[in-house]
């Protein structure tokens, strides 16, 4: 039995471990990312407006701006991750697969009807060593995309779980 002043040294080991745990839920161990809310800059909200708000590829130079994953249900507020790839990926093409997972009730666009549960992106990228930086973020750029509850994000790298990352977006 642990003596009292170790106990407590334990235990506070034991809270740490746990608060780090909790802090990034990495798919593989080492993956560094930071998630939560982004802006970006005015090109991007552009090009956003003109191809629609969750396309990863118009949400350029992403700027990060607060670590959390509780997500208000705000218009324009973008969120999300912004992953480094490993520096054994440096000077090759890996093949990345990313996705939305909405609420369980979707986001149905009243123009169309349609209902989407998630969204899902494909792209070879070039990782180039001197930025090996990509993201994944979504923008509630129209009223009927703000919806509340688990949003979840999933990058795979080549096949393989590589980052996934659970939002709740709340309301205000």
């Amino acid at each position: 039995m642990l003596q009292r002043p170790y106990r407590l040294a334990f235990a506070t080991l034991l809270l740490t471990l746990f608060a780090c745990s909790e802090q990034n839920n990495m798919v593989a161990e080492g993956n560094k990312y930071e998630y939560g809310i982004f802006q970006t800059s005015e090109e991007s909200d552009e090009a956003a407006a003109k191809y629609g708000t969750a396309q990863k590829s118009a949400l350029k130079d992403p700027l990060f701006v607060t670590p959390t994953k509780t997500i208000p249900a705000k218009l324009n507020t973008i969120f999300g991750v912004l992953y480094q790839f490993p520096e054994s990926t440096y000077g090759t093409t890996v093949k990345i697969n990313g996705t939305f997972s909405f609420p369980p009730e979707g986001l149905t666009n009243p123009n169309t009807g349609d209902t989407a549960y998630e969204k899902k992106f494909e792209a070879d990228v070039v990782v180039n060593g001197n930025d090996p930086v990509d993201s994944l973020l979504f923008q509630l750029g129209q009223e009927w995309e703000v919806v509340p509850g688990t949003w979840t994000f999933t990058v795979l790298m080549n096949g393989e779980a590589f980052i996934e990352e659970q939002f709740e977006v709340v309301a205000l």
